[in-house]
């Protein structure tokens, strides 16, 4: 799965985050989880979640990164 998790979710909201706040002096490091949401229907007909990092290619990633997974039709 190239890394990424994939979770059926039956609440909605409009991003799932991270946030963990180490002890000491460092900052809080926060994290956006990419999601891809799918219907019952399509559950089990969906394959290889992909995001395509910017930091593979040039620079810092971002939370606009492409998200795609290929879907048996």
């Amino acid at each position: 799965m190239n890394g990424n998790a994939v979770c059926f979710i039956i609440s909605f909201t409009s991003a799932w985050t991270h946030r963990f706040n180490p002890s000491g002096p460092d900052l809080p490091e926060y994290s956006l989880f990419d999601q891809i949401w799918v219907s019952q229907a399509l559950a089990g007909r969906f394959a290889n979640p992909t995001i395509d990092r910017r930091t593979k290619h040039k620079g810092d990633g971002s939370d606009h990164d492409p998200a795609w997974i290929d879907i048996d039709l």
